[in-house]
């Protein structure tokens, strides 16, 4: 048959069905199986010097073969399937979705937590193989394409939705509202002292926002932060995705980072009463403004400004599709002044060059 190959066996009498990875591998052969509820790794039985067309002869005539994970390795699944790889196969055995009802069993697997898949969605509609790297956003700078971000958005968003396991979230920091303006001595990086700088000299920013803290029981989300907040009049709020530095990621790459985080305040707000959250005012925001925020060097060498305008649109209109009126949730790429010089500015100058803060023109760079 192969390499290796993937079946479903069906549940019969006392015994359940599994999903089954069947691999043949220097003159021997494995076979793993699969809790198909849960995705946790059951068994693992090894033949030496004979592959598994004949070692496991019976097990395949059970089983109904499956298109399988064609690009996962066997080693990233030695303890049991992703929440991703799980759905995948479910789908391809004729099974509906694990987690569309119900929590994650004990025991279950899961990797990249609320944001797992999310990266693969929008490498897909973007048409890269990885939108993280500066390679792709220089393609994507050359020649734009034509995406439907709206439905860019709502795939996203319902990704987050079903990588959540229904529990109550078990942190009282989700969303916290305040300046952590402490900083190791150790911790050099541009973008962490710029923000550490800007929290300490302003009373209406802060910074670290926990944005999946406890959200899941089996996965720790605890820093996955927003890395500023601004509070800007009585329910307008700022989220920020800082950028500074010779070694800034690309504004592609921010862009998306800071739009997960958007969809998980969306999806904070949307089941607060499930998640038990606590009142809070960024909760109760008529307007939420995502945005990536840097010194205009960030952005030399990139075109991105049709990326801009189809995510504000985009979020524009998810959020009034799933909560009406308010939220209003924006995007948009801002620059400090080309003056501005960080690491070498003082509170006094960090202060100034916030107010003066504005909308980044990518024709001009």
């Amino acid at each position: 048959m192969g390499r290796n190959v993937w079946l479903y066996r069906p549940a019969i009498g006392n015994r359940g069905g599994e999903f089954i990875l069947l691999v043949n591998s220097k003159g021997s052969s494995s076979c793993r199986k699969y809790d198909p509820s849960n995705g946790v790794k059951n068994s693992e039985q090894h033949s030496p010097g004979c592959f598994y067309e004949v070692a496991f002869a019976r097990i395949l005539a059970e089983s109904k073969v499956l298109p399988g994970l064609p690009d996962v390795k066997v080693n990233d699944i030695k303890k049991g399937l992703p929440l991703e790889y799980l759905e995948e196969l479910r789908s391809q055995a004729g099974l509906p979705p694990a987690f569309k009802e119900r929590p994650v069993a004990q025991g279950s697997i899961r990797t990249g937590g609320m944001l797992a898949g999310i990266d693969e969605i929008v490498d897909s509609v973007l048409g890269v193989k990885q939108h993280k790297t500066k390679k792709a956003a220089i393609v994507l700078s050359e020649t734009p394409p034509e995406i439907d971000c709206f439905a860019l958005i709502q795939r996203m968003y319902q990704r987050v939705v079903s990588n959540w396991d229904r529990s109550p979230c078990r942190s009282r920091e989700l969303w916290r509202w305040r300046a952590m303006t402490d900083i190791s001595p150790e911790n050099m990086s541009a973008e962490k002292m710029l923000e550490k700088a800007i929290v300490n000299t302003t009373q209406t920013w802060v910074n670290q926002i926990p944005v999946a803290s406890g959200l899941l029981m089996d996965y720790e989300e605890g820093h996955t932060c927003v890395d500023l907040g601004h509070r800007v009049a009585p329910g307008h709020f700022e989220l920020i995705e800082l950028k500074a530095g010779e070694n800034a990621e690309t504004p592609l790459r921010a862009a998306f980072q800071i739009v997960n985080y958007g969809l998980l305040y969306c999806f904070a707000r949307q089941h607060r009463r499930q998640l038990e959250l606590p009142p809070s005012e960024i909760i109760k925001a008529t307007t939420v403004y995502l945005k990536v925020l840097g010194p205009t060097s960030i952005y030399r060498g990139y075109r991105l400004g049709w990326l801009g305008n189809a995510l504000d649109a985009g979020l524009r209109q998810f959020s009034h599709s799933t909560f009406g009126a308010e939220p209003q949730i924006r995007f948009g790429f801002e620059s400090f002044p080309p003056e501005f010089v960080w690491p070498g500015s003082n509170d006094q100058q960090v202060r100034i060059m916030l107010e003066r803060r504005k909308a980044h023109d990518f024709i001009r760079d």
